[in-house]
C-alpha cells in the first residue's frame, strides 16, 4: 500500500509540474500537428483511391489498418521526446523553450527513435491482429448456436486496449533512455523492463492517479453528452465542444503519463547509480521505495542522466 501511495504522489507531482510549467503542454500541439499531417495524407490517399464504395477495401484498407496505429505511435513518441527535452531544459536551466526542444528532438533523438518505433508499432499491430482473429472466432462460433457475440467481443476489445496501454507505458520508459542517456534500442528496452520490474507498484499507483484525473475531466463531458442525446440541449456547438474537449482530455492524459514516467525514470536511475557505488564500496543501499525521490518541482538539478 505504501508503494502505491508513493506512485500516487508521483502522479500528483506530475500534475503540479504541468500546471506550474504550462509550456510543457505545447507538446500536445506537437502531437496533434503530426496526427493532422497523417490525417491529411490519409484523406489524399482516399481521394486518389477512386470509387468511394471501395475506399475500405483491398490496399486502402491495409494502409488504413497499418497507418493508423503507426500515426498514433509516431505522434505520441515524438511529442513525448519533445516533452522530455523540455523537462531536461527545466532541470538544467530552469526555463523551457519549445524550439530548442524540437531542435534537440529532431537532431539527436529521432535517429535513435526509428527502431523503437518499429518495435512499438509491431507490438500494437500484433495485439490488434490477435484481437481481430479472436473477435472473428467468437462471432463465427456463437453464430452456430444463434447467439450474439457482443459480450465476448467487448471483453476481447477491453483486453486488447489494456495490452496496448501496457505496451505504451513500457515503450514510454524507453524514451528517456533515448533522449537523456542516448542508449541503444536494446539497452533502452532492457532498462524499461528493469524499471517496470522494480517499480511496478509505484507505476500502478501513478496509473491509478492518472485514471482518477481522467474520470474527473471526462465526467462533465459525459453529462453534457447525455443531455444532448436526451434533447435537453439542442445546440449545434455541443458535439464540436465534446470532440475538442475530449481530444484535449486524451492529450493531457498522455502528457501526464509521460511526466510521471520521467519522474520514475529519474528516481530509478538515481537509485541505480547509488546502488552501483554502494556495491563497489561495500555499503548498504535502501530499496527504491525508501530512496530519496527526485522532484521536478524544486530548483535542484536532478538530471543524473545528463
Amino acid at each position: 500500500m505504501r508503494r502505491l501511495m508513493l506512485g500516487i504522489q508521483v502522479g500528483f507531482n506530475g500534475l503540479r509540474f504541468m500546471f506550474k510549467n504550462p509550456k510543457s503542454m505545447l507538446s500536445i500541439l506537437v502531437f496533434w500537428v503530426i496526427l493532422a499531417v497523417f490525417g491529411g495524407i490519409g484523406v489524399l490517399l482516399f481521394q486518389l483511391a477512386g470509387d468511394p464504395d471501395n475506399l475500405l477495401a483491398g490496399p486502402t484498407l491495409l494502409l488504413f489498418v497499418i497507418g493508423t496505429p503507426m500515426a498514433f505511435v509516431l505522434a505520441g513518441a515524438i511529442s513525448s521526446l519533445v516533452l522530455l527535452e523540455m523537462i531536461q531544459q527545466h532541470e538544467i536551466t530552469g526555463t523551457i523553450v519549445l524550439w530548442d526542444a524540437l531542435s534537440c528532438t529532431i537532431r539527436k533523438d529521432l535517429p535513435k527513435l526509428v527502431p523503437i518505433l518499429l518495435v512499438w508499432s509491431a507490438m500494437v499491430w500484433l495485439i490488434t491482429i490477435i484481437q481481430i482473429i479472436i473477435s472473428a472466432f467468437w462471432m463465427g462460433f456463437l453464430s452456430l448456436f444463434g447467439l450474439r457475440a457482443d459480450a465476448p467481443i467487448s471483453l476481447t476489445d477491453r483486453g486488447a486496449n489494456v495490452l496496448i496501454k501496457g505496451v505504451r507505458i513500457f515503450m514510454q520508459f524507453t524514451l528517456p533512455a533515448v533522449a537523456w542517456e542516448r542508449l541503444s534500442t536494446t539497452k533502452a528496452i532492457k532498462k524499461s523492463w528493469d524499471i517496470i520490474r522494480t517499480a511496478w507498484a509505484e507505476i500502478l499507483g501513478a496509473i491509478i492517479f492518472g485514471n482518477v484525473m481522467l474520470v474527473v475531466v471526462v465526467a462533465p463531458l459525459i453529462v453534457l453528452y447525455y443531455l444532448y442525446i436526451g434533447d435537453a440541449i439542442n445546440e449545434a456547438w455541443v458535439m464540436t465542444t465534446l470532440f475538442v474537449l475530449g481530444a484535449f482530455a486524451y492529450s493531457v492524459g498522455r502528457l501526464l503519463q509521460q511526466i510521471y514516467v520521467a519522474q520514475i525514470y529519474l528516481w530509478f536511475t538515481s537509485w541505480e547509480k547509488e546502488l552501483e557505488q554502494a556495491a563497489a564500496q561495500g555499503r548498504f543501499i535502501p530499496p527504491l521505495k525508501d530512496f530519496p525521490r527526485p522532484s521536478l518541482l524544486d530548483d535542484v538539478n536532478d538530471m543524473v542522466v545528463s
